[in-house]
């Protein structure tokens, strides 16, 4: 904020809130940013003892003529605004990005974009990570701190929300500087990430699916933190935050469904990375960087994380051997039409390579030497995203026509049931595959072959072997490749001998007579004995079950069934009954011939049904 201070005496003053950025002190920001770096006052009219304020701060400079009563901020003319990543629309001069404190914005999506070109405002706080879907003009994400993510449909008219399910938002859950993994050959593959996993979105941030990583933590919450697909392969994906000897990366080989922890770098004892990148053309190929004064800024793997070697020549010593400075870096970039000229991203600009490592030198040309935090390729152009200068671009004549190189996409698992005939697999099968398999539990259970891509429904017989939740998941084999699908967690039923009668006290040992998620037979504290029980609480917008597996005969007459609860469910609104759209959460007991069809045995109940119930409910 800036305060003007008046000296009232020799040991007083009176100070006066001039703005005010987060309303504190019942001011407002008038237009000015937070954090204030510099302030000038110059003389405009002596006569009239007028003066000018000049404010620099996060977010440019701000002045005003009327000794604060107004400010005005230009954001167009000095080019040197804080980019963390940038994007390009496909096909044209247009760009996205976030920059620091300064939200994020993107250029006239069907204009020529240059120096001058005035950005218009897409999402606020610090702007981070941007994507620009590659197949779709009309759809663009960009993302604010702590996995704060907005969403647009219709070429930047509007941004919304999109953060979901995901419940890896603010502090303490998320990197403040937000990452967002996005794909041109699957452009509505993206994964963000955060303290409980890897969040994957099939649709472009319709929907989110958490992944969780096995064999060590990989730092989901830190601002070093990355996650890349590949640029060859959307199959490959990595994500982490630090190699040193005892580990390295995370790397997924089927779509980011699953992560295994590569091996470390051996040596020199590294630590935390400040960037990720991958090749062009080989997908067993990835580039970590580091900012280690007197170390390696650059560690390459070749098999996928096995093995990493320094390529800018630090090797043990304090001093680069091949020319390459000992400065922060930030990213790499491989050409795909020469893959030994590459280009690392540092703090005093680019540095590059035209013989696959063995030496380097700074980069011909205009770019100032300013912070390169993102490099990346769009069509014919490489898009540099700098941290002081603005969005930079070169059109390289080696790169016109330049396309990703073409893969097979994975085929898409809609959804599955389990029916008196078996089970449906709902399937888009985006490509012509080799072959596709129905997986459950991981072990192939039926083969179906595609001449056209196609989104189709197959039935086949299918009973388990026993009562359980299953994993459906498909695979496709596409020459060498198994692209893998999204799985599914199915219920489903294997009914032995109907029993005359049964009975329980629902202790452990009974747990196997039940199928059911989010219910389990346990003793809660505060509880005498085992019961089962619901998450407690449990989740809003889901419908949960728990099934006995053992059939009872129903006699035809005196035949009844009593069990002991406590429902501490929301009630519905007063007066409502079960079957009311308004009865909200309920308890209800049902039955059924099939296994499939269910019927409720008696009405469902809520909170109401006992007045110490609703007491507690009311009471928290």
């Amino acid at each position: 904020n800036i305060w003007r201070i008046d000296i009232t005496g020799k040991a007083s003053i009176n100070l006066t809130n001039i703005t005010d950025g987060y309303g504190q002190f019942g001011g407002s920001s008038k237009g000015v940013h937070v954090d204030q770096h510099n302030f000038v006052a110059f003389v405009t009219d002596s006569a009239s003892k007028k003066f000018r304020m000049l404010v620099g701060n996060d977010g440019g400079v701000a002045y005003s003529d009327n000794e604060g009563t107004t400010f005005s901020a230009p954001k167009n003319g000095y080019n040197t605004t804080q980019f963390y990543g940038a994007d390009k629309k496909n096909g044209a001069d247009a760009y996205v990005g976030g920059m620091q404190d300064n939200s994020s914005w993107f250029s006239p999506p069907n204009g020529t974009a240059d120096s001058t070109t005035a950005w218009n405002f897409a999402w606020g706080g610090d702007g981070y990570e941007a994507a620009w879907h590659y197949a779709d003009p009309n759809k663009i994400i960009v993302s604010s701190q702590y996995n704060r993510l907005g969403r647009s449909l219709d070429g930047g008219n509007s941004f919304q929300n999109i953060v979901g399910d995901v419940t890896d938002v603010g502090s303490g859950k998320a990197p403040f500087f937000t990452k967002v993994a996005k794909s041109k050959q699957d452009p509505d593959l993206i994964f963000i990430m955060g303290s409980s996993g890897v969040w994957r979105s099939p649709d472009f941030g319709n929907t989110w699916r958490n992944i969780k990583l096995q064999g060590g933590s990989f730092g989901g919450t830190s601002t070093f933190s990355q996650i890349k697909i590949s640029l060859v392969d959307p199959q490959v994906v990595w994500v982490g935050s630090n190699v040193d000897p005892t580990g390295g990366m995370f790397v997924s080989e089927n779509g980011g469904y699953n992560f295994t922890k590569t091996n470390g770098y051996q040596e020199v004892d590294m630590g935390r990375i400040t960037g990720l990148s991958t090749h062009p053309t080989d997908r067993n190929t990835a580039y970590v960087t580091f900012s280690f004064a007197d170390a390696p800024k650059i560690l390459r793997t070749t098999d996928l994380g096995q093995t990493w070697e320094d390529i800018s020549g630090f090797g043990t010593g304090n001093e680069s051997t091949t020319g390459f400075p000992d400065v922060a870096t930030f990213c790499v970039l491989v050409m795909p039409y020469n893959t030994d000229i590459i280009w690392a991203g540092t703090e005093i600009g680019i540095f590059e390579s035209t013989d696959g490592a063995a030496s380097w030198h700074f980069l011909d040309g205009n770019l100032p030497a300013a912070a390169v935090y993102d490099l990346s390729i769009v069509n014919d152009q490489v898009i540099a995203a700098t941290h002081g200068r603005g969005v930079w671009t070169v059109t390289l004549p080696e790169l016109s026509g330049y396309e990703p190189p073409d893969v097979a996409l994975a085929p898409i698992l809609n959804g599955a049931q389990y029916t008196s005939n078996g089970l449906e697999v709902s399937l888009n099968l985006r490509e012509v595959y080799d072959s596709t398999q129905v997986l459950v539990g991981g072990t192939p259970v039926f083969t179906l072959f595609n001449t056209t891509p196609v989104d189709t429904t197959v039935a086949f017989a299918f009973t388990p072997d026993s009562s359980g939740i299953y994993e459906i998941s498909a695979v496709a084999y596409d020459s060498t490749r198994q692209l893998f699908t999204e799985s599914f967690m199915l219920e489903m039923l294997s009914f032995g001998n109907p029993q005359p009668s049964f009975a329980t006290e629902f202790t452990a040992d009974d747990s196997r007579l039940f199928v059911g998620e989010d219910f389990e037979i346990t003793r809660y504290f505060g509880f005498l004995s085992e019961a089962i029980h619901s998450k407690h609480d449990y989740d809003n917008e889901k419908t949960i079950t728990y099934t006995l597996t053992v059939p009872i005969t129903v006699a035809q007459t005196d035949a009844f069934i009593e069990y002991d609860d406590v429902a501490i469910v929301e009630p519905g609104e007063a007066g409502s009954k079960f079957g009311d759209p308004n009865f909200y959460d309920y308890v209800v007991i049902e039955g059924s011939k099939d296994g499939f069809n269910w019927v409720p045995l008696a009405d469902g109940y809520d909170s109401r049904w006992d007045a110490d119930w609703l007491n507690i409910f009311n009471n928290g």
